[in-house]
Formats: structure tokens, C-alpha cells, sequence
């Protein structure tokens, strides 16, 4: 169905939509090109202002039409690919996959072409229980399952951002109905097409001709006008993330290095899902997540104004930490908070210690010191890695001296009820949600053992249970509660959006006070707050003690 000209209008949409998301241009190859129809599109709107069409196949009449298009961008069409030097800012992958005997390969041809962190797009067919008739007249080798063909990306040194399937459940009713005609009438092949030779010629053919015979007045009917296409894409948007139709539509960047988990030490991120511009990657062994913005130039920290309970906060945190103070050796305490004013400094002092406040970039290039408390109020979730924070803690933390931690629990029952609807993600903010067993670990690792486990913050734990539950009654806004009562810029409509969230909040709160109880209880509340102590068996043998 690849060239079922409706379906592919519908691909190249969905590829604009998400180049532009990503801020992709520059320079384009489009690997097996085909007709030519995808690098045509781009050429003429996507942003691009050169681009390089590669396909063994290329005719003479494609060749001749290389050169200059409006606005001066240029598009030549090649037989063989120019020399890797890493030039291009995206590659287009359209329908190729499913023809060559080593995909490693071409991704791997693709990726010495496309520049450090470029993206590569890729449509696929997938679901092997969708094998049809189609599928032996374009020559295709396979159909993947949806995580095979992440995997399969993966492998080739891509990060795949965004998975989705537009063919489901529009077109993959057309295509069923088709295939059903076609079984019915025992007409497996359309009349006048060439399916002589082997696979490879039938693979190398495909572009250039289609499984689907317009010439039958139910033919003309689906791949003319008469049906409203415009609506049912809207609600192919629906089902983006029900995977169960037969082409697959992948966004991907090139990765650099090994995106290993900095909590376990064991796993990788691979994809999971995408939300509205973020993606969420998942730790193939411990299940930390990490969000990814698909602009990264969104990705920011929490740099928000003072709210009208701010005070409050400030205070509960600076007791909180005086009294750890209190129990550990040593004379300094560093408290690490973006912002860093979210505490109230003299609180703090009045226990006679040096005080130092930091935001995290701060902290984590500042010199060494040997503090007796370390404080993390919602830190490890903001860090780019979470092992620059875990060697920033050894390099801090005085043998015998506390680290305080305070993050938002990956095991919370409300996040795995309302997935992304969960205040905890907070995007493009946090980068991390963190497993909090596999971080324990970690920690134990390093010499630090648990001194105290709770699941409830009264700074944050009431919040995020009311403003996840508004986010799923209020879907088409989020979070605009919390952006207006901290002093955020919003649009009118987040504006009024905040307002109906004021009721919903006070007939919620009653919901509060039965939920947290037990969450806490079962360790699934939104928030979990650890202590650590650090070992002071180093210092005591540099003492002479055992």
C-alpha cells in the first residue's frame, strides 16, 4: 500500500510535522528514492535548502532533472552514494528496510552520511500478522514487529525519538478490505503488472508500480477524492500509540557513544513512548526513565518565580536539614536546589554551621569541599546524568557526614495509572525519573547506607496528587495550575484552564487524605525522600582504627 498515493500523502505529512518539530534542515539525502516523490516534498517545503536523492534504480530522466528548484535550493538525483564525511543534517529512509537483505549495513552507510546528532526518518511495514499479497508483489524480505524495528535502529547506533503508526485504524481498514476483495475475486496480482524476475527485481520495480489497480469503480472511489481524508487523519492522531496497523512511521537521532544508565550501571535507554514533543526513553534493566525534548533546545531547568506558600517551603526545608545537621560530624552543610533560594538561609544558620546554598551547574563545578550534610531537593532529576551527580556526592560528602535526596518516585501508583498525565514528568524540566530501589543500590555501592525512607513531602506531595488529577479531567490542558501559581507566563487559555483547576483542587482534597496514607504505606507516593549516611570506615583507618 506504499504507493497507495493517499497513504503516502499522508506519510509525508506526518514527516513535515515532525522535521519541524525537531527544528531539522540544512542539507537532506533521501537513501532510495524511488520516484523521487519524498525528496520533491522537501525540496519544495521542508525547510531544506539542498538535498541528494540516492538510488540504484535512478533513470536518465531523473538524472537530468538534478539541479536548481525555486528559491535557489538545490536536489540532484544520484546512482551511487558520494564519500562518508558526515554532511548531512537529516536522512529519509522511506519503504527500503523491508527490501534489503542487511539493513545493518545501509544503516550503517546512513549514519557515516548524516552529521553528529542528526535524525533519520524512517517508514517501515511491520506486524508479521499483516504479511498480504502486497507484500510478495513489492518484493518486501520481512515484516518486524514494532519493538524489533526499534531494536533494529538501536542496534545501528540511532536513538530513536518517536515510533507511530498513521496507517492504523484508517487505512488499515482500506487495506483489509482490499485484501479481502482480492482473496474473494482470486485476484491476487492487478492485471498488467510486472512481477516477472526474482525478489530483488520485484524490490528494485516497486517504486514505479502499485499493488492497487485504480481501474475498478471501488478502486477509483478509495484512491480518488470522495472520501473525507482530512477528518479521518484527524482521527488517525487518536491511535498514534496503538500499535497495530502495518507501517510504522520513526524518527530517530544519530547517537554518539553508549546511552547508558547512570543509576543501575547495567541497562541502556532504549524508546518507550512519545508525549505532545517529548520523548521517553527507558532503562532496559531498572526502568529509570529519561525524558528527551525532540528540540533540545527546550530542555531547561526549573527556573521559576516565588509562589504566595513559598516562604513556608523555604522554612520546612531548612528544618528539615538543621535537624540532620545536628546528628552528622563535620562543620559545613551544602544545600543543591534549582533555584538555589529555596531555603531559607537563615534558618539554617542558626544552628552555628557554615551554610552553602547552590543550584545544581554550581555545584557541580565547584571544588571540592567536605561537608557534613548534603542536601538534593530535586536535583537528580534535573541533571543531565545522574552519575555526574552520584561522583559530585563522593567528592562532598565527609566519611560519617548525611546526603538528604528528595525526587519524584518512578514507582508512584498515580504515574502508572495516568502515565504521562502525571505532574512528576514535569517537561521539558526534569530529565530523569529515577527507580528509587536501583538508586539505593547504587548508593549502597558507593558506601552509603539508608538511614530513613518516606514517601510524602508536604511541599509536593499533596500538589502532585491534585494536579495529575486535573490534568486527567482537564486533558486539554497541563499543569497550568502549577505554572500560575508560581509566576509563569500562560496563555489565556492555561489562564482559564488554572481558574477551573482552583474548585477542582478543593473537591479533590478530600480524595488527599484517604490516597496518601496508604500510599505511603506501600512506598507508592509521588515523592520519595531518602537519608544516607556515608561510611566513616575510611577515616578511621587513616586514624589507625580497624
Amino acid at each position: 500500500m506504499a504507493n497507495f498515493q493517499p497513504m503516502k500523502d499522508r506519510f509525508l505529512v506526518v514527516l513535515g510535522e515532525n522535521l519541524r518539530l525537531c527544528g531539522a534542515g540544512g542539507r537532506f539525502l533521501d537513501y532510495g528514492c524511488g520516484r523521487g516523490d519524498v525528496a520533491e516534498y522537501l525540496i519544495r517545503g521542508g525547510g531544506f535548502t539542498e538535498g541528494l536523492a540516492y538510488d540504484p534504480s535512478v533513470t536518465a530522466g531523473q538524472e537530468s532533472s538534478s539541479g536548481p528548484r525555486e528559491g535557489g535550493r538545490q536536489l540532484a538525483y544520484r546512482r551511487t552514494l558520494p564519500e562518508a564525511r558526515g554532511d548531512f543534517d537529516v536522512a529519509v529512509l522511506f519503504d527500503v528496510i523491508e527490501h534489503v537483505p542487511e539493513p545493518a549495513r545501509v544503516l550503517e552507510d546512513i549514519r557515516a552520511q548524516v552529521k553528529p546528532g542528526g535524525w533519520l526518518a524512517v517508514t517501515v511495514p511491520y506486524n508479521p500478522h499483516e504479511w498480504g499479497v502486497d507484500d510478495d508483489f513489492y518484493g518486501h524480505l520481512r515484516r518486524l514487529s514494532m519493538r524489533g524495528v526499534v531494536s533494529m535502529l538501536e542496534a545501528g547506533g540511532w536513538g530513536v525519538i518517536r515510533a507511530l503508526d498513521p496507517s492504523f485504524p484508517s487505512f488499515w481498514f482500506i487495506r483489509r478490505v482490499y485484501l479481502m476483495t482480492r482473496r474473494f475475486l482470486r485476484q491476487p496480482i492487478p492485471a498488467g503488472a510486472d512481477v516477472a524476475g526474482t525478489d530483488m527485481h520485484r524490490s528494485l520495480a516497486s517504486s514505479r508500480q502499485s499493488a492497487w489497480d485504480t481501474g475498478g469503480p471501488v478502486q477509483r472511489m478509495l484512491s480518488g477524492g470522495l472520501l473525507p481524508w482530512k477528518l479521518i487523519r484527524r482521527f488517525d492522531l487518536y491511535f498514534e500509540s496503538i500499535f497495530r496497523g502495518f507501517e510504522l512511521f520513526i524518527l530517530c537521532r544519530k547517537r554518539e557513544g553508549e546511552a547508558s544508565c547512570g543509576v543501575c550501571g547495567c541497562g541502556r535507554f532504549v524508546y518507550h513512548r512519545f508525549f505532545h514533543r517529548y520523548s521517553l526513553q527507558r532503562c532496559t534493566y531498572c526502568e529509570t526513565e529519561k525524558i528527551l525534548a525532540a528540540d533540545s533546545r527546550e530542555a531547561g531547568s526549573d527556573g521559576l518565580r516565588p509562589s504566595p506558600v513559598h516562604g513556608l517551603i523555604r522554612r520546612w526545608r531548612a528544618r528539615r536539614v538543621r535537624r540532620l545537621a545536628g546528628r552528622a560530624s563535620g562543620a559545613m552543610v551544602a544545600v543543591v536546589r534549582n533555584p538555589a533560594e529555596d531555603i531559607d538561609l537563615a534558618e539554617l544558620q542558626a544552628g552555628g554551621r557554615e551554610v552553602r546554598c547552590l543550584g545544581l551547574p554550581e555545584w557541580l563545578a565547584a571544588p571540592a569541599q567536605s561537608c557534613a550534610v548534603v542536601a538534593l531537593f530535586h536535583v537528580i532529576e534535573l541533571a543531565p546524568e545522574v552519575d555526574m551527580v552520584l561522583d559530585r556526592l563522593d567528592a562532598a560528602v565527609a566519611h560519617g557526614g548525611h546526603v538528604l535526596l528528595e525526587y519524584p518516585n518512578s514507582g508512584s501508583w498515580l504515574k502508572r495509572a495516568f502515565r504521562w498525565r502525571w505532574f512528576g514528568y514535569d517537561p521539558p524540566n526534569h530529565r530523569h525519573i529515577v527507580d528509587s530501589r536501583k538508586l539505593c543500590d547504587r548508593m549502597g555501592l558507593r558506601n552509603y547506607h539508608l538511614v530513613r525512607e518516606r514517601h510524602f513531602a508536604p511541599e509536593y506531595s499533596f500538589f502532585i496528587f491534585i494536579q495529575t488529577l486535573i490534568n486527567v479531567l482537564l486533558s486539554f490542558q497541563r499543569d497550568a495550575l502549577y505554572r500560575w501559581l508560581r509566576g509563569v507566563g500562560t496563555s489565556p487559555v492555561d489562564r482559564a484552564a488554572a481558574w477551573l483547576s482552583i474548585p477542582l483542587a478543593v473537591l479533590l482534597a478530600p480524595l488527599f487524605v484517604i490516597y496518601q496514607p496508604l500510599a505511603s504505606w506501600f512506598r507508592r507516593g509521588c515523592v520519595v525522600q531518602q537519608v544516607y549516611r556515608r561510611t566513616d570506615i575510611a577515616s578511621a583507618s587513616q586514624g589507625g582504627g580497624a
